[in-house]
């Protein structure tokens, strides 16, 4: 009867998820935030189909009140506005669409659908070239004496990026309002250090679609999580190369198992590096793991060291007590993933896998990086082996289970 109960109950649960997954997806939420809740909802239905309810929801009812708020502070001055700056609407009606060429139509219907109506009094000059489109907008920029807005979804420290921040820098000294919005995630590498001298100017910076860092690595860690659940037990679903070698060191594992181990980690994140070079070509480089805005290469070298140490102990650890943790050791390493994501992502990436960075950083052509995400994890799982050893001794049947599977 019993048994027929919590199937029942278990059973519910899941559909309750099935029903609310279709609603999340089409929340549009940022992509980190929306796997989170499906695996959320989908390991711990009843928990998760709560939170969503209670607090999921109501994210969304927040930010259009927000939008609805905003919209009613400006909506008196652009009715009483003079004619130099009248709402879009009215504008609109000065240039219909008949009256434009076929390209500059298109680019209406364009920017009806995409934002408020399109109007008059623009230019569109198409620039092909590199070095013209920026000597363009400098010189754009340069002539400013009201306001210079610039909206880019790359934003690189490089030293393009960084002439053209220091030259709307100069402008903003001068009294022009200066407003930058960059992608969060294209602009990851010209963090709040780079923006200085901008902010400190005058100047506003401002990102759109932020990453965010909870939703991102819960995401990690639960997707850590399901697949311990599912490969453990034919392979012990390491999937991290420096947790391979752990297990050798810990003598569990001979040293050509782990080879082959490591010929089947490299080779996955090889085709997965492969698959995304192909759709976004060298800029799979932002999805790889590197430092921080702000923290040096030595910093995130340590930290991927600690993070890793962190990830390895808990894997002997609760592989040590396999006959009282079991299939939970799972969760407890797909936490681990997540908070060492929480306090270490910001510093180094929270890599704590070499196939995860070394492959697109390769194909990439970005080698400066590669000894920090390489040495990194694997210095961190020895002194994890070496730790345990101190503490528990000889290795036992289940850290082999744990290694091997079964």
């Amino acid at each position: 009867m019993w048994v027929a109960i919590s199937v029942a109950v278990t059973a519910v649960g899941y559909l309750i998820g099935i029903a609310l997954i279709p609603q999340i997806v089409m929340q549009r939420r940022e992509s980190g935030a929306t796997l989170a809740w499906v695996l959320l909802i989908v390991f711990l239905p009843y928990v998760g189909a709560f939170l969503f309810l209670a607090i999921g929801t109501q994210t969304i009812r927040w930010r259009r009140k927000r939008r609805e708020r905003a919209e009613r502070a400006v909506a008196p001055g652009l009715a009483t506005s003079t004619l130099p700056v009248r709402p879009f609407e009215v504008l609109a009606e000065e240039t219909t669409e008949p009256a434009l060429g076929e390209p500059a139509r298109d680019l209406a219907r364009l920017a009806n659908k995409l934002a408020r109506h399109s109007c008059g009094g623009n230019a569109i000059e198409l620039l092909v070239d590199a070095q013209a489109t920026f000597a363009a907008i400098e010189a754009v920029i340069a002539r400013a004496r009201s306001h210079v807005h610039l909206d880019y979804y790359i934003w690189r420290a490089d030293d393009a990026g960084r002439r053209l921040r220091d030259l709307l820098v100069a402008v903003a000294r001068k009294g022009v309002e200066v407003r930058v919005l960059v992608d969060d995630v294209g602009s990851r590498a010209a963090g709040k250090a780079f923006w200085r001298p901008l902010v400190e100017a005058g100047g506003h910076v401002g990102r759109f679609l932020a990453v965010n860092f909870v939703s991102r690595w819960l995401a990690r860690g639960f997707l850590t999580v399901a697949i311990i659940y599912a490969f453990s037990e034919f392979s012990g679903a390491h999937i991290d190369p420096a947790v391979s070698l752990g297990f050798a060191l810990r003598r569990v594992m001979r040293l050509s198992d782990m080879f082959v181990y490591w010929i089947a980690q490299f080779g996955g994140a090889l085709i997965a590096a492969a698959l995304a070079y192909a759709l976004w070509g060298s800029e799979i480089a932002l999805g790889a793991s590197h430092p921080g805005p702000g923290y040096s290469r030595g910093v995130a070298f340590v930290a991927e060291i600690i993070a890793t140490f962190l990830l390895m102990v808990v894997i002997l650890g609760t592989a040590e007590h396999e006959g009282q943790v079991g299939k939970q050791a799972a969760v407890a390493v797909g936490l681990t993933v997540a908070t060492c994501g929480f306090f270490i992502g910001p510093i180094s990436g929270a890599s704590m896998n070499p196939a995860r960075s070394l492959l697109p950083q390769l194909l990439s052509g970005e080698f400066d990086l590669l000894w920090i995400y390489a040495l990194g994890p694997c210095i961190g799982a020895a002194l994890a082996v070496a730790v345990m050893a101190l503490l528990c001794g000889p290795p036992k049947a289940g850290e082999m289970k744990a290694a091997r599977g079964g």
